[in-house]
């Protein structure tokens, strides 16, 4: 009885140490704090949205869409009527 005990006390503790995230893991939000080069064609086709054009100490979200997608392209289409 105590061997079954032990061996179901190992078992749920194994699974509880291994159900722990790694607390030195850094998230890349702060493992990289400045935004990389980018070069991005805006939707006219002609004009290239770079590092430059963004606002100083703002915070930056960048979405990237595929417009080969259908998802996507009704997603761009939404933001687009929504201006």
């Amino acid at each position: 009885m105590q061997k079954l005990f032990l061996a179901l006390a190992l078992l749920i503790l194994s699974s509880s140490l291994q159900a722990q995230q790694d607390s030195a893991v850094v998230p890349p939000y702060k493992r990289f704090p400045t935004v990389p080069p980018l070069r991005l064609l805006e939707t006219d086709s002609v004009s290239i949205f770079t590092k430059a054009d963004l606002k100083k100490n703002r915070p930056v979200l960048v979405m990237l869409f595929n417009p080969e997608c259908s998802h996507c392209q009704h997603e761009t289409g939404d933001n687009q009527t929504h201006r």
